[in-house]
């Protein structure tokens, strides 16, 4: 649950602030949330059908974590202009 809050309110604010507050961060939020839900779901249903401790599970938990961050920074940078 802690891990959701921070992802989903506190990367995105620690984004906003680094872009010095120039994007609108409520846009960031929700987008980065449905991001972070959507790539959640991916992850699961792929550890639930592979072996604990598998590679593939921590891969493709680094993707798409890569991906949940970039996506946070590209809408911040959008929302700026």
């Amino acid at each position: 649950m802690g891990t959701g809050v921070g992802l989903g309110i506190g990367e995105p604010l620690g984004v906003h602030l680094a872009n010095g507050r120039r994007g609108n961060y409520f846009t960031n939020v929700l987008v980065s949330t449905g991001v972070l839900g959507i790539s959640s779901a991916l992850v699961w249903g792929v550890a639930s059908r592979l072996e604990a401790g598998d590679a593939g599970i921590v891969l493709g938990g680094s993707l798409l974590t890569a991906i949940y961050i970039g996506t946070s920074i590209g809408i911040e940078r959008v929302t700026a202009r």
